[in-house]
């Protein structure tokens, strides 16, 4: 049974992460790292990576339905990239959903909304 999923917030400044029942929408776990762009967009995404594995010790991954993220900037929402982003230098052409997803073993959507990490705009397809 699929009951949990996982959203992120990705700004230019820091990573914010959560995991949430989805039938009540319970918050039930929350991650907090500084985004350090200058690493690259590699490093950005490794530790949004960090960020839900460590989400992922307390939440049984086979019962997450799957990652929802918010991402500033021009998005290819189905195709999981993100093509340019103001906040992140050298940012084009992010195949952050592939990337992710390869790495999680879950399925991973693009959403918007004002608050990213509400589990009501995080839409798994």
């Amino acid at each position: 049974m699929k009951d949990y999923i996982l959203g992120v917030d990705l700004g230019g400044t820091n990573i914010k992460a959560a995991a949430y029942r989805l039938e009540s929408y319970e918050k039930v776990g929350e991650k907090r790292l500084p985004t350090q762009v200058e690493g690259g967009w590699e490093h950005v995404l490794d530790r949004v990576l960090a960020a839900l594995e460590e989400l992922l010790r307390h939440t049984p991954r086979e019962r997450v339905l799957c990652v929802g993220m918010g991402v500033p900037g021009l998005l290819d929402i189905e195709a999981g990239v993100s093509r340019f982003s103001p906040n992140f230098p050298q940012w084009e052409d992010v195949p952050v959903a592939a990337w992710l997803g390869e790495r999680l073993g879950l399925p991973v959507a693009f959403h918007t909304g004002r608050d990213p990490l509400s589990p009501e705009v995080i839409h798994c397809q």
